[in-house]
């Protein structure tokens, strides 16, 4: 299955980590979509690549990002 322009457009700036930890309404808010419209392009993305999204209970959101490295 292909994904959506939209879908593909959130695809790319999860994948590059611009977009890491966001929540969906955080991402709509970015995108200038609805909250709902978004939740479904997180689930199109899940279907293809599941680790760029997260669920907890009812709320889906890019990938946390790693916690921050200690000096050398």
């Amino acid at each position: 299955k292909t994904l959506s322009p939209q879908a593909q457009r959130m695809f790319a700036n999860l994948f590059s980590g611009e977009w890491d930890g966001l929540n969906a309404g955080s991402l709509a808010d970015l995108m200038g979509k609805s909250r709902p419209s978004v939740s479904n392009y997180l689930a199109e993305i899940a279907a293809v690549s599941p680790s760029l999204v997260e669920t907890e209970g009812r709320e889906r959101r890019g990938p946390r990002p790693p916690p921050p490295r200690a000096p050398l």
